[in-house]
């Protein structure tokens, strides 16, 4: 009998530590339209945040004219340096990968304070992936990564994005 009790809390103690998932500091993976943008940029966890003053932390933009374009930019205003990353993104958008490269489509980060832009080049890429495209409740969600780099020659990697936005 005891090492029926024995098994059983060892079965019960395997079963608790395997479904303990580490929190990484991300905002969770919803296609709910929740407004959150978050990753890791270098290895570092990075979601936008605003001071009780400050402007709306997460800008979304879907420009649907003769040249369509969506526009996704996070900031963390509480933080320094200042902290924005911004992708751009040509085209309708639907359901599916996009790579981030040159302009017009690309990643950046930008650091102010002191003022330092990363972006993606041909030679340091990314992608953007849609998840949920749904034009009519205006729901955006995804993910992204990208390695960027700035006019000195550093590079910077953006790990682990995932964007959850709904368009006003």
């Amino acid at each position: 009998m005891k090492s029926l009790k024995n098994i059983a809390i060892a079965i019960l103690t395997i079963l608790v530590i395997t479904s303990c998932k580490k929190d990484d500091g991300l905002t969770k993976p919803t296609q709910i339209g929740a407004n959150t943008f978050s990753c890791k940029i270098n290895g570092k966890t990075f979601v936008t945040k605003s001071t009780l003053f400050g402007p709306d932390p997460i800008f979304v933009g879907y420009y649907t004219g003769a040249n369509p374009r969506f526009i996704i930019e996070g900031s963390n205003n509480s933080s320094q340096p200042y902290i924005s990353i911004r992708m751009e993104v040509d085209g309708i958008i639907t359901k599916g990968t996009y790579m981030l490269e040159n302009s017009p489509t690309f990643g950046s980060l930008e650091y102010r304070y002191p003022n330092d832009l990363y972006k993606t080049t041909s030679g340091q890429k990314g992608e953007v992936t849609f998840t949920r495209v749904d034009p009519s409740a205006k729901i955006y969600s995804g993910t992204f990564s990208f390695s960027a780099v700035n006019s000195a020659g550093g590079i910077i990697n953006v790990t682990n994005g995932r964007f959850d936005v709904k368009v006003q």
